[in-house]
């Protein structure tokens, strides 16, 4: 789904917005036409293999069943075929049926460290179940609607969206306006904009306040977007500030921020602008630009400003437009760090890395073990250990403390693990030197899938092979 659920998304939004003509005149998005439907493709094929023997499906297709997983695919089939798509009519109506039956025995269902759901929990679920069911056209109207009638002890900003959605897929549009109103007062005012508080519970990722903002803002969009569109402009204003380059912090909370983009666009009059746009740094002009609705659909205009132009101390970048329309714009500086090595670091979780040998023979195996150290228990986390130039992996692999899939590419070995627990856990591998030289290996890092602000790496490291 990593993958999958951005390509659809683009799908939708060059459909919802129907400007294929024009948008394709540009080199990139001709590409994207030709591209776009191979990679769905790829994607729904992948997702079929991974469907297990109950309809369910985990984070692969050797794990348990997964309700949440389970939602998440079905709701990403929903988007494929609204975006015009073909899914395997068998796979998706055996997914919707397992996932009603998951949903009928959510109370029986462990939380993570094997403690039962709390109430919370079994609401949350329930209404990420419901959602995606809602989506799917295959609804169960009086479960949702049993859920409203809680919408005033919810206070996760995530559930409170997907209800509001729910409902207003339902024809409930009344219902999902009372809970629009739960939503708008949850709003938090910053220097940056609007944004929507996270709310970690049985799946931690709706902590990520830049999910939780994107499906308020797709909420609002679809509901009720007249009487809400300043609180939706500063809520994008919010996530444009807080993009890291060209996307957000994973590929899950991109993908539903260019869905909620996608849909306010399409509803606003964003398509439409007519103003000047002045660049000015240290009160000296930089560019000035003139937009208009041929420009919507080119690419960003990138200003590069050098090192020499900037002065010691602070510096005062001014962007200005005048005329009719808004103007979204991000800066950033980049830089290098000159420091010999790279140390390790811990954000929540941590890794140390150490070989059996750092000098060894072509052909001499060496032992690499793994240690990661987690300060909470968390799901849905990927180790990467990068290999040394001229070296393979020699066999299989050994984990204490649980169970991991691993993945052998090219430059890295990668292990995903869909619970880690507090505390310490082990990895190991065996490494076979083929080239001789003296190597430096990059280090070896831990992150959350859903949550990639808890992370770590190890410290880089040395290897000789004689």
């Amino acid at each position: 789904m990593a993958g999958f659920l951005p390509n659809i998304f683009v799908a939708q939004t060059l459909k919802k917005l129907g400007t294929q003509n024009q948008v394709f005149r540009y080199t990139a998005e001709r590409e994207i036409e030709k591209e776009l439907p191979k990679m769905v493709e790829k994607g729904l094929q992948r997702l079929y293999n991974f469907q297990h023997s109950d309809g369910g499906w985990g984070w692969w297709e050797g794990d348990e069943t997964h309700p949440f997983m389970t939602a998440y695919v079905i709701f990403g089939f929903s988007q494929a075929i609204s975006a015009g798509f073909k899914v395997d009519d068998n796979v998706y109506k055996k997914g919707i049926e397992s996932l009603k039956k998951q949903l009928s025995e959510l109370s029986s269902v462990k939380a993570f460290g094997g403690h039962p759901l709390t109430i919370v929990d079994i609401i949350d679920t329930q209404i990420y179940m419901l959602f995606a069911l809602a989506m799917a056209d295959s609804p169960l109207e009086d479960n949702t609607l049993r859920m409203y009638e809680q919408a005033d002890i919810i206070k996760n900003n995530y559930s409170l969206s997907l209800l509001a959605l729910a409902l207003n897929k339902l024809g409930e549009a009344d219902l999902a306006k009372n809970v629009l109103d739960h939503i708008a007062k949850n709003a938090v005012k910053s220097a940056d904009g609007t944004y929507w508080k996270g709310s970690s519970w049985h799946y931690s990722w709706t902590s990520n306040q830049n999910e939780t903002t994107a499906f308020a803002i797709l909420a609002l969009s679809q509901i009720d977007q007249v009487n809400n569109d300043a609180l939706i402009s500063d809520a994008i204003r919010y996530l444009i500030s807080n993009r890291q380059g060209e996307n957000w912090s994973s590929t899950k909370d991109t993908a539903a921020i260019v869905f909620a983009f996608s849909e306010y666009v399409s509803r606003s009059s964003e398509l439409k602008p007519d103003y000047t746009v002045e660049v000015n740094l240290n009160e000296k002009l930089v560019k000035k630009i003139q937009i208009s609705q041929k420009d919507v659909f080119s690419e960003g205009i990138i200003l590069n400003i050098p090192e020499n132009e900037l002065i010691s101390g602070d510096n005062n970048l001014q962007i200005t437009i005048k005329g009719f329309g808004k103007l979204y714009y991000t800066a950033s500086l980049k830089y290098f760090d000159t420091q010999p090595t790279l140390p390790a670091m811990s954000q929540g979780i941590s890794i140390e890395r150490s070989y059996s040998a750092n000098e060894a023979e072509t052909g001499e195996d060496i032992e690499v073990t793994l240690t990661i150290t987690s300060d909470a228990d968390y799901q849905y986390a990927i180790i990467e250990d990068y290999l040394p130039s001229g070296c393979s992996v020699a066999d299989g692999v050994a984990f204490t403390g649980g169970s991991a899939r691993r993945e052998i590419h090219d430059e890295k070995v990668a292990f995903l693990m869909t619970n880690i627990s507090l505390g310490k856990h082990e990895l190991s591998y065996t490494l076979r030197p083929e080239t001789s030289g003296d190597f430096v290996i990059l280090p070896a890092k831990v992150y959350l899938m859903y949550e990639p602000d808890v992370r770590g790496n190890s410290e880089e490291s040395g290897l000789i092979v004689r």
